[in-house]
């Protein structure tokens, strides 16, 4: 798709991979729709030209809100990036807390599972449009100690395939990108030692744009520090 004039909502976006993705997604003229938790301070997002409609990807009521505001707005929803997610600190199974654990699943599967509902009911009306999630690595290569994390993004990995076997009757896309580890606020709680040497946030995002842009780009987009640096 040719994201000039398209009307692109972002989960997560105010911080990290998000801002990132949409500072890209603006210079390409996207009209672009910034989304994160209320209460939360965005960085600089009236500097990039974007719009800002707050939502909690783990309340339903906030993100079909979320939707409906864009839709008021800009009269369609071309592209909805479910890129809210949040993480824990390497953790042996045994000690994983549940709490922790349902907190994950709670943003990294039901947010894109709102998300994606969202958006597909508001596609399904006007005709097609693309949802994008945001996976990561780890569906691919999962590590011990992840349990949490890891079993969250296999579950929206899951979902994604089975709403991209229904979307494509209806002129939906729906995509996945798993990149690897992001040198964001993501690890702020335990910054691994090796963070520092973690993907630049803009060049992640610099490549999603380019495969959306693709004209027939592939369902699914693994991101490695070797495709963002060749």
């Amino acid at each position: 798709m040719k994201l000039a004039d398209q009307v692109i909502v972002i989960t997560g976006a105010n911080s990290g991979l998000g801002f990132a993705l949409a500072d890209v997604l603006v210079k390409r003229r996207g009209n672009v729709v910034m989304s994160d938790r209320p209460g939360s301070h965005p960085e600089q997002e009236h500097l990039i030209g974007a719009t800002t409609i707050p939502a909690d990807v783990t309340d339903e009521s906030q993100v079909q809100a979320l939707a409906d505001a864009t839709v008021s707005r800009f009269g369609k929803i071309d592209l909805w990036i479910n890129n809210a997610g949040i993480w824990m600190p390497y953790t042996a199974f045994e000690d994983v807390p549940v709490e922790r654990a349902r907190r994950i699943m709670d943003v990294n599967y039901f947010g894109v599972w709102h998300g994606s509902q969202a958006a597909y009911r508001q596609m399904l009306k006007q005709g097609g449009g693309a949802i994008l999630n945001i996976l990561s690595i780890r569906v691919q290569e999962p590590v011990a100690q992840t349990a949490a994390y890891s079993s969250s993004k296999f579950a929206a990995h899951a979902l994604t395939q089975v709403l991209r076997s229904e979307a494509a009757a209806h002129n939906i896309k729906v995509l996945a990108a798993m990149p690897e580890r992001i040198r964001t606020h993501l690890f702020d709680e335990q910054r691994p030692v090796d963070h520092d040497s973690f993907m630049d946030p803009t060049a992640v995002a610099t490549r999603i744009a380019d495969w959306l842009e693709q004209d027939a780009p592939t369902l699914d987009l693994v991101i490695t520090h070797e495709s963002v640096l060749g």
